[in-house]
């Protein structure tokens, strides 16, 4: 079962730029209001995050060309990476971050995750200069 998400607002920044996952309902048990209430503000916090992952691996794909060759037809005309997995699927590790372009391969998707991570490492360190840079004092 493939999820749609809302293709006519992709741009960055807007809502809906990115996928968004559901948390799966939970039962409320003992806890105080301000407990469930930052329960709550987690597991949301913690879909946002799941969201973001899935579009910036999207994104990597776009760049690498996966839309030229996908098979789900909205990726072909939008010339973007827009197909996802199934969200409550994770009979292998990660799956639902993983766009449906990529085998399911570690082989495969793990050089993906690294070169993720390495641009969010000299994204974020970038940041940090401009933070330290004389500009902001």
């Amino acid at each position: 079962m493939e999820q749609q998400i809302r293709e006519s607002n992709l741009n960055e920044g807007e809502p809906g730029w990115y996928p968004t996952f559901t948390p799966a309902p939970i039962a409320r048990t003992v806890e105080t209001d301000a407990q469930w209430e930052n329960v709550t503000f987690w597991r949301e916090h913690h879909a946002r995050a799941m969201g973001l992952y899935l579009r910036t691996f999207q994104t990597l794909c776009a760049h690498l060309g996966a839309p030229k060759t996908c098979r789900i037809g909205k990726c072909r005309r939008r010339r973007d990476c827009l197909g996802r997995r199934d969200p409550d699927d994770w009979s292998y590790p990660l799956a639902p971050l993983i766009p449906p372009c990529v085998p399911l391969k570690e082989e495969i998707f793990q050089p993906l995750r690294e070169e993720i991570m390495r641009e969010l490492q000299r994204r974020c360190a970038s940041d940090e200069e401009e933070e330290n840079s004389p500009e902001f004092e």
